[in-house]
């Protein structure tokens, strides 16, 4: 029994760690793309149910972007990173900040011109803080019931 309690606690101490470390991947592959001149086309906020009945959130924003002497078209992509907690704020602020006819800076793909992004999402912060208290909580749970079945024999 000790020894699934030592995996959980490495499993989540794992996961917790290596969500930020996969998003420090994702900003460096966001920094080799190449910044171009975009046109907001189409911005709007989907609201719909999801497959378990829940409420959800979609940004859906179109630009357009020349890109060696091509006009290129695309439907809202966002560089994420992995997040265990995602924010759903953030599709509204999205369609906030890119307004149909407003001019923005898009990155593209320098080996695909048709790959491009709007914007590199932002890594959640209850991702980021949430899971790693849980994991020291967790810890400390395990060291404290350790101590006090120690000490009672």
């Amino acid at each position: 029994m000790t020894i699934i309690k030592w995996v959980v606690f490495l499993i989540l101490a794992l996961t917790s760690t290596s969500q930020y470390f996969f998003y420090r991947k994702v900003q460096r592959v966001w920094e080799r793309l190449i910044p171009v001149h975009a046109t907001i086309t189409h911005s709007k906020l989907i609201d719909q149910l999801n497959t378990d009945g829940n409420r959800e959130y979609e940004a859906d924003i179109r630009y357009k972007y020349l890109w060696d002497g091509e006009e290129h078209e695309s439907q809202l992509s966002i560089l994420r990173g992995p997040q265990l907690f995602p924010q759903w704020e953030y599709e509204h602020a999205l369609v906030e900040r890119y307004k149909e006819g407003d001019s923005c800076e898009v990155r593209v793909h320098p080996a695909d011109g048709s790959l491009s992004f709007l914007e590199l999402a932002p890594l959640s912060k209850l991702s980021a803080l949430l899971l790693p208290l849980i994991t020291v909580g967790y810890g400390a749970g395990i060291i404290a019931w350790s101590v006090f079945i120690t000490s009672r024999f």
